[in-house]
């Protein structure tokens, strides 16, 4: 049984911790309070999917389950959702539910809750005559303040029910017990959610509350390092005993965004195979990837096959093309594509076909450098990936002509470099067409330095770019906020990624290792929706 889950970042908990815990502890069933889900407060239809999604078999609430109306439907539906019993019976929804031959009920306490509710202990002795025939499994959750009628709700039902749990306080507390007729009992199963925070919410605000008594925002802290909290309760199927309770705690560090637009694999440039690739993204909290390898989509069966392994993940199918204009390479992503079009794939593999030609030229033009390297290992390096220029700087350090990939980069294969040989491209505008052509989002990858940013940006909107990369790999936040600005300016969403290689060079970020703020991914999933595309 999960502790409430506050905001986003308890979400997030949740998603990166629970399908672990499932697979590890062999769990039958996951009951979560979702009372404070939604922002903070309330619960929707999305975040409970977000939930059951997870690993949540169950969702009971409290008295804040009320603050977004779509909930009341929710729980009116047949949904395993449920609101406290003892609320006055011509409220939405239910108090109790059955489901996979377990009973769960849910009360809510009077003492310092400042709301008016039917008694608490005479809901669960009704309620207990209507579940007791169907199932001897029964667990209670009594969303209360105070801790003395949690412990008397516990001993009222001491024998009656698996077990009986608190939340509401979100501090997880340390009296896991049997009571002595077999009931599981703890005051509070405390909270998911962020762990520098007051029980979940900003800091500042509540300070600003106890020391001057005026009225502030609260607001759930929704970036950092966060807390899961839980107990795991192992019953007797057949007399619906506790044999054991025991707290199960976790921490979940910052690592950053749960969406990252921009990943490499082995199917072009990158060092991981779309199966690692996708297994590092999800253990690093990110749930929505997308794969942009260079010119080729043939990485993402396998992405889809691996992601399918992490519940609450989610591939976005993408690529990367580059262009060119006057001074400049321009490098377009595009997402949700319809991948399988048989003219998209012919205009892929024509500039594969010019990737080879560019590698084969730039090797010969090492080899005039007195740099010499071998064709057929930089196509071993490749694999079965498109040939690319980090796979010709991996052959020049295996050589010893430089110490590693940035240097070869920086004093040979960059734009300027002595042995760069151009390729054939698209322009911008023809790359954002080319993705429009298969129902994609047309993004601007790491405007930076780009000269002329405000100018390109005019052309491509018109085309149809619905984005531009902001949150960029080892962007400063001055840059990220001056790129903020730039895509407002042009009504287009601020978008962002790792940019993840595996090379292992200066700057490089691991997936999710990005300030992208989770109402920027939401911004860019709605539009997605909207388009069709999810």
């Amino acid at each position: 049984m999960i502790g409430d889950i506050v905001g986003q970042l308890g979400r997030k908990a949740v998603q990166d911790v629970l399908p672990g815990l499932r697979n590890e502890l062999k769990l039958d069933t996951v009951i979560a309070n979702g009372e404070n889900v939604a922002g903070g407060r309330g619960l929707t239809n999305k975040t409970a999917q977000e939930l059951f999604d997870s690993g949540v078999d169950i969702i009971t609430s409290g008295n804040h389950i009320w603050e977004h109306r779509e909930a009341y439907e929710l729980l009116d539906s047949e949904a395993p959702v449920i609101r406290p019993h003892n609320y006055p019976p011509n409220v939405p929804g239910r108090g109790f539910v059955v489901h996979n031959g377990i009973g769960v009920l849910n009360l809510i306490g009077r003492t310092f809750m400042g709301i008016t509710v039917d008694c608490p202990f005479r809901g669960a002795d009704i309620a207990l005559e209507v579940l007791q025939p169907q199932t001897p499994i029964i667990m209670v959750d009594l969303h209360a303040e105070a801790t003395s009628e949690k412990m008397a709700m516990g001993f009222h039902l001491d024998g009656r029910v698996s077990a009986m749990v608190g939340t509401h306080t979100h501090v997880a507390t340390a009296d896991t017990r049997i009571l002595p007729n077999g009931t599981a009992y703890v005051s509070d199963l405390g909270m998911c959610g962020a762990r520098d925070a007051i029980i979940g919410w900003e800091i500042e605000p509540i300070m600003e509350r106890f020391l001057t008594q005026l009225p502030t925002r609260f607001n759930p802290v929704d970036k950092g390092a966060a807390i899961f909290n839980s107990v795991l309760i192992e019953l007797d199927d057949k007399t619906g005993r506790a044999m054991s309770i025991q707290r199960v705690d976790r921490q979940v560090e910052d690592h950053g965004s749960i969406g990252d637009f921009h990943s490499h694999s082995t199917y072009s440039d990158g060092r991981l195979s779309p199966t690692e690739l996708v297994n590092l993204a999800a253990s690093r909290g990110v749930r929505w990837l997308a794969l942009t390898d260079h010119d080729i989509t043939d990485g993402i069966p396998e992405a889809e096959e691996a992601v399918s392994q992490h519940p609450g993940m989610s591939l976005i199918h993408g690529v990367e093309l580059s262009t060119d204009v006057p001074g400049n390479e321009v490098h377009v992503l595009g997402y949700f594509l319809d991948w399988h079009d048989p003219d998209f794939q012919a205009t892929l593999a024509h500039f594969r076909e010019s990737r080879l030609d560019r590698g084969v030229r730039m090797v010969e033009r090492l080899t005039e450098l007195g740099m010499p390297v071998s064709w057929e290992r930089v196509q071993e390096i490749a694999g079965e990936g498109a040939v690319g220029r980090p796979h010709i700087a991996q052959a020049l350090v295996e050589r010893g002509h430089v110490a590693s990939i940035q240097e070869a980069f920086d004093l040979y294969l960059s734009r300027n470099g002595p042995a760069y040989v151009e390729r054939e491209r698209l322009s911008p505008i023809e790359a954002v067409n080319v993705i429009n052509s298969v129902n994609g989002l047309a993004a601007l990858a790491h405007p930076r330095e780009l000269q002329g940013l405000d100018a390109l940006l005019d052309q491509m909107c018109q085309a149809g770019l619905v984005g531009m990369e902001v949150f960029y790999k080892d962007y400063l936040p001055e840059e990220v906020e001056r790129l903020r600005l730039t895509a407002e300016r042009h009504n287009i969403l601020p978008l962002g990624g790792s940019d993840y290689h595996a090379l292992q060079g200066p700057g490089e970020k691991l997936p999710g290792d990005i300030p992208l703020p989770p109402e920027a991914v939401e911004r860019f999933l709605e539009l997605a929706g909207d388009r069709g595309r999810l």
